[in-house]
Protein backbone atom coordinates (compact mmCIF):
# COMPACT_ATOMS: atom_id res chain seq x y z
CA UNK A 1 0.00 0.00 0.00
CA UNK A 2 1.36 3.56 -0.59
CA UNK A 3 0.49 6.73 0.18
CA UNK A 4 -0.45 10.83 -0.63
CA UNK A 5 0.36 13.20 1.42
CA UNK A 6 -1.99 16.73 1.24
CA UNK A 7 -0.53 19.55 3.50
CA UNK A 8 -3.18 22.39 4.28
CA UNK A 9 -1.28 24.85 6.06
CA UNK A 10 -4.48 27.24 6.60
CA UNK A 11 -6.62 24.59 8.19
CA UNK A 12 -4.41 21.49 9.55
CA UNK A 13 -3.15 18.65 8.10
CA UNK A 14 -4.73 15.91 5.95
CA UNK A 15 -3.31 12.74 5.32
CA UNK A 16 -4.92 10.57 3.11
CA UNK A 17 -3.58 6.37 2.26
CA UNK A 18 -4.53 5.90 -1.00
CA UNK A 19 -3.48 3.93 -4.48
CA UNK A 20 -1.07 6.19 -6.07
CA UNK A 21 2.57 6.99 -4.79
CA UNK A 22 3.02 10.90 -3.53
CA UNK A 23 5.73 12.68 -5.90
CA UNK A 24 7.13 13.69 -2.46
CA UNK A 25 7.96 10.37 -2.06
CA UNK A 26 11.87 10.25 -2.97
CA UNK A 27 14.00 8.32 -0.31
CA UNK A 28 15.40 5.37 0.09
CA UNK A 29 13.56 4.60 3.35
CA UNK A 30 10.20 4.84 1.68
CA UNK A 31 9.38 7.68 4.41
CA UNK A 32 8.77 11.30 4.00
CA UNK A 33 9.17 13.57 6.70
CA UNK A 34 6.78 16.35 7.51
CA UNK A 35 6.86 18.60 10.43
CA UNK A 36 7.38 15.86 13.64
CA UNK A 37 4.95 13.42 11.43
CA UNK A 38 6.53 10.33 9.10
CA UNK A 39 4.39 9.41 6.30
CA UNK A 40 4.59 5.66 5.66
CA UNK A 41 3.93 3.16 2.10
CA UNK A 42 2.50 0.79 4.89
CA UNK A 43 0.18 0.75 7.85
CA UNK A 44 1.76 3.77 9.45
CA UNK A 45 0.27 6.73 8.23
CA UNK A 46 0.80 9.57 10.98
CA UNK A 47 3.55 9.25 13.84
CA UNK A 48 5.11 11.33 16.35
CA UNK A 49 6.55 11.01 19.92
CA UNK A 50 2.86 10.43 21.59
CA UNK A 51 0.62 8.45 19.11
CA UNK A 52 0.46 7.06 15.62
CA UNK A 53 -2.41 6.32 13.15
CA UNK A 54 -2.53 3.08 11.83
CA UNK A 55 -4.09 0.90 9.06
CA UNK A 56 -6.06 -1.85 10.63
CA UNK A 57 -6.46 -4.95 8.90
CA UNK A 58 -9.20 -7.66 8.51
CA UNK A 59 -8.79 -10.04 11.18
CA UNK A 60 -6.44 -8.35 13.48
CA UNK A 61 -7.70 -7.07 17.46
CA UNK A 62 -7.49 -4.53 18.98
CA UNK A 63 -6.51 -6.12 22.42
CA UNK A 64 -2.94 -5.46 23.22
CA UNK A 65 -1.13 -8.82 23.87
CA UNK A 66 -3.83 -11.24 22.14
CA UNK A 67 -2.88 -13.34 19.20
CA UNK A 68 -2.92 -11.23 16.06
CA UNK A 69 -3.32 -8.34 17.83
CA UNK A 70 -2.63 -4.44 15.91
CA UNK A 71 -0.37 -3.55 18.73
CA UNK A 72 1.98 -6.34 18.54
CA UNK A 73 2.43 -6.51 14.53
CA UNK A 74 3.34 -2.81 14.71
CA UNK A 75 5.56 -2.10 17.58
CA UNK A 76 8.81 -3.24 15.89
CA UNK A 77 8.12 -1.04 12.85
CA UNK A 78 6.93 2.36 15.40
CA UNK A 79 10.10 1.35 17.37
CA UNK A 80 12.19 1.49 14.20
CA UNK A 81 10.81 4.84 13.00
CA UNK A 82 11.11 6.84 15.62
CA UNK A 83 14.72 5.00 16.77
CA UNK A 84 14.06 4.03 20.40
CA UNK A 85 11.81 1.86 22.49
CA UNK A 86 8.33 2.56 23.06
CA UNK A 87 7.17 1.75 26.74
CA UNK A 88 3.37 1.89 25.71
CA UNK A 89 2.09 1.34 22.63
CA UNK A 90 -2.37 0.47 22.72
CA UNK A 91 -5.21 1.01 20.94
CA UNK A 92 -6.62 4.02 22.45
CA UNK A 93 -10.15 3.06 20.35
CA UNK A 94 -11.53 -0.61 19.19
CA UNK A 95 -12.15 -1.76 15.78
CA UNK A 96 -14.38 -5.21 15.79
CA UNK A 97 -11.87 -8.06 14.47
CA UNK A 98 -13.56 -8.28 11.18
CA UNK A 99 -13.44 -4.54 10.36
CA UNK A 100 -10.79 -2.92 8.48
CA UNK A 101 -9.70 0.55 8.46
CA UNK A 102 -8.33 3.37 10.63
CA UNK A 103 -6.88 3.12 14.59
CA UNK A 104 -5.46 4.89 16.96
CA UNK A 105 -2.46 3.73 18.72
CA UNK A 106 -1.13 5.62 22.56
CA UNK A 107 2.51 5.23 22.84
CA UNK A 108 2.68 7.41 25.58
CA UNK A 109 0.85 7.52 29.10
CA UNK A 110 0.22 11.39 28.24
CA UNK A 111 -1.05 10.41 24.11
CA UNK A 112 -3.48 7.81 25.72
CA UNK A 113 -4.62 9.70 28.41
CA UNK A 114 -5.30 12.97 26.10
CA UNK A 115 -6.78 11.09 22.85
CA UNK A 116 -8.91 8.82 25.48
CA UNK A 117 -10.83 12.16 26.57
CA UNK A 118 -10.79 13.11 22.86
CA UNK A 119 -13.15 10.33 22.30
CA UNK A 120 -15.14 10.40 25.86
CA UNK A 121 -16.17 14.03 24.79
CA UNK A 122 -16.99 12.85 21.28
CA UNK A 123 -14.63 15.56 19.70
CA UNK A 124 -12.97 12.66 17.05
CA UNK A 125 -15.56 12.50 14.05
CA UNK A 126 -15.18 8.48 12.57
CA UNK A 127 -16.52 8.13 9.53
CA UNK A 128 -17.05 4.65 8.11
CA UNK A 129 -17.82 2.61 4.64
CA UNK A 130 -20.47 0.25 4.33
CA UNK A 131 -21.45 -2.66 1.79
CA UNK A 132 -24.87 -4.03 2.56
CA UNK A 133 -27.80 -6.20 1.59
CA UNK A 134 -30.89 -4.74 1.76
CA UNK A 135 -33.85 -6.62 3.18
CA UNK A 136 -37.24 -4.58 4.44
CA UNK A 137 -37.54 -4.83 8.53
CA UNK A 138 -37.04 -1.42 10.42
CA UNK A 139 -36.55 -2.16 13.80
CA UNK A 140 -35.21 1.54 14.83
CA UNK A 141 -36.50 5.09 14.39
CA UNK A 142 -35.23 6.33 11.34
CA UNK A 143 -35.79 10.43 10.98
CA UNK A 144 -33.67 12.97 8.80
CA UNK A 145 -31.01 15.33 10.85
CA UNK A 146 -32.48 18.97 11.09
CA UNK A 147 -31.29 20.51 7.59
CA UNK A 148 -29.37 17.49 6.45
CA UNK A 149 -31.99 15.69 4.52
CA UNK A 150 -29.11 13.53 2.34
CA UNK A 151 -28.63 12.13 6.01
CA UNK A 152 -31.27 9.38 8.02
CA UNK A 153 -30.31 9.34 11.94
CA UNK A 154 -30.79 6.24 13.61
CA UNK A 155 -31.14 6.33 17.25
CA UNK A 156 -32.43 3.31 19.96
CA UNK A 157 -31.66 1.67 23.13
CA UNK A 158 -28.91 -1.53 22.38
CA UNK A 159 -27.39 -3.98 24.93
CA UNK A 160 -24.28 -5.73 24.87
CA UNK A 161 -24.41 -9.89 25.40
CA UNK A 162 -20.26 -10.62 26.67
CA UNK A 163 -20.96 -13.85 26.48
CA UNK A 164 -22.85 -14.21 22.98
CA UNK A 165 -20.47 -11.19 21.82
CA UNK A 166 -23.41 -9.53 20.28
CA UNK A 167 -25.16 -6.55 20.50
CA UNK A 168 -29.10 -5.95 20.30
CA UNK A 169 -31.76 -3.31 20.37
CA UNK A 170 -34.18 -3.32 23.42
CA UNK A 171 -37.24 -1.54 24.40
CA UNK A 172 -36.97 1.23 27.38
CA UNK A 173 -37.84 -1.00 30.42
CA UNK A 174 -34.90 -3.31 29.86
CA UNK A 175 -31.86 -2.88 31.95
CA UNK A 176 -28.23 -2.47 31.12
CA UNK A 177 -29.26 -0.80 28.13
CA UNK A 178 -27.21 2.30 26.17
CA UNK A 179 -28.60 4.94 24.54
CA UNK A 180 -27.13 4.35 20.82
CA UNK A 181 -27.14 6.77 17.62
CA UNK A 182 -25.81 7.13 14.13
CA UNK A 183 -26.38 8.73 10.90
CA UNK A 184 -25.67 7.36 7.26
CA UNK A 185 -26.25 8.09 4.02
CA UNK A 186 -26.75 6.33 0.84
CA UNK A 187 -23.78 7.04 -1.61
CA UNK A 188 -24.94 4.90 -4.27
CA UNK A 189 -26.98 0.99 -4.75
CA UNK A 190 -26.20 -1.73 -7.20
CA UNK A 191 -28.62 -4.73 -8.51
CA UNK A 192 -28.16 -6.65 -4.95
CA UNK A 193 -26.20 -3.90 -2.51
CA UNK A 194 -26.31 -0.33 -1.08
CA UNK A 195 -23.06 1.78 -0.51
CA UNK A 196 -23.08 3.78 2.42
CA UNK A 197 -21.42 6.39 4.43
CA UNK A 198 -21.68 5.92 8.13
CA UNK A 199 -20.54 8.42 11.17
CA UNK A 200 -21.42 7.02 15.10
CA UNK A 201 -22.38 9.41 17.65
CA UNK A 202 -22.07 7.42 19.90
CA UNK A 203 -19.13 4.31 20.58
CA UNK A 204 -21.31 1.00 21.49
CA UNK A 205 -19.98 -2.24 20.70
CA UNK A 206 -20.78 -3.41 17.33
CA UNK A 207 -23.19 -0.44 17.22
CA UNK A 208 -22.93 0.40 13.46
CA UNK A 209 -23.34 -3.56 12.60
CA UNK A 210 -26.45 -4.31 14.87
CA UNK A 211 -28.29 -0.93 13.98
CA UNK A 212 -27.67 -1.23 10.35
CA UNK A 213 -28.87 -4.69 10.39
CA UNK A 214 -32.52 -3.53 12.12
CA UNK A 215 -32.83 -1.56 9.71
CA UNK A 216 -32.88 -4.51 6.76
CA UNK A 217 -29.63 -3.48 5.46
CA UNK A 218 -27.16 -5.99 7.45
CA UNK A 219 -23.50 -5.18 6.63
CA UNK A 220 -22.18 -7.97 3.79
CA UNK A 221 -20.18 -10.75 4.98
CA UNK A 222 -21.85 -10.02 9.24
CA UNK A 223 -23.06 -13.53 9.47
CA UNK A 224 -24.11 -12.62 12.99
CA UNK A 225 -26.22 -10.21 12.20
CA UNK A 226 -28.29 -11.49 9.45
CA UNK A 227 -25.45 -11.28 6.34
CA UNK A 228 -26.43 -14.27 3.81
CA UNK A 229 -23.24 -15.46 3.28
CA UNK A 230 -19.25 -14.65 4.56
CA UNK A 231 -16.30 -13.02 2.64
CA UNK A 232 -14.12 -14.78 0.31
CA UNK A 233 -11.54 -12.60 1.20
CA UNK A 234 -12.32 -12.35 5.13
CA UNK A 235 -14.13 -10.45 7.50
CA UNK A 236 -16.73 -8.07 6.72
CA UNK A 237 -17.53 -5.08 4.36
CA UNK A 238 -17.26 -2.57 6.92
CA UNK A 239 -14.30 0.03 6.33
CA UNK A 240 -13.19 2.66 8.87
CA UNK A 241 -12.24 4.99 6.69
CA UNK A 242 -11.57 8.75 8.25
CA UNK A 243 -10.63 10.16 11.26
CA UNK A 244 -10.96 14.07 12.33
CA UNK A 245 -9.64 15.23 15.37
CA UNK A 246 -7.52 17.83 17.11
CA UNK A 247 -3.90 16.88 17.97
CA UNK A 248 -3.86 17.15 21.46
CA UNK A 249 -1.14 18.46 22.56
CA UNK A 250 -0.95 21.59 19.42
CA UNK A 251 -4.72 21.58 19.22
CA UNK A 252 -3.97 21.37 15.21
CA UNK A 253 -6.73 19.91 12.94
CA UNK A 254 -5.80 16.60 11.50
CA UNK A 255 -7.60 14.33 9.13
CA UNK A 256 -6.96 10.45 7.83
CA UNK A 257 -8.30 8.84 5.33
CA UNK A 258 -7.73 5.16 3.66
CA UNK A 259 -8.79 2.91 0.90
CA UNK A 260 -9.69 -0.67 2.30
CA UNK A 261 -6.27 -3.07 2.32
CA UNK A 262 -8.02 -5.42 0.57
CA UNK A 263 -9.17 -3.39 -2.38
CA UNK A 264 -11.76 -5.31 -5.06
CA UNK A 265 -14.50 -4.31 -7.68
CA UNK A 266 -16.80 -3.78 -4.75
CA UNK A 267 -14.85 -1.37 -2.79
CA UNK A 268 -13.66 0.09 -5.30
CA UNK A 269 -17.27 1.13 -6.48
CA UNK A 270 -18.01 1.80 -2.79
CA UNK A 271 -14.90 4.35 -2.52
CA UNK A 272 -15.46 5.77 -5.91
CA UNK A 273 -18.56 6.96 -4.44
CA UNK A 274 -16.99 8.79 -1.42
CA UNK A 275 -15.28 11.36 -4.07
Amino acid sequence: MSFNLQKKLDSGSEYTAGKNRSPLESSDSGAVAVGESVLQRDSIIYLDEDFAVVVKETGEVCEEGAPHSLSNRLRPLVEERLGHRVFRCECVHRLDQPVSGLCLLGLTEQGIKLLSQCFASRSVKKSYCAITERRSASLVQESPPAGEEQWVQLDCLMTFDGGLQKARIVKAEAGGKNNASLRYKVLGQGERYDFLLVEPLTGRSHQIRCQLAAIGRPIKGDLKYGAKRSEKIGGIRLHAWKLEFSHPMTGEKLSFTCLPPKMDTLWQVCTEFLH
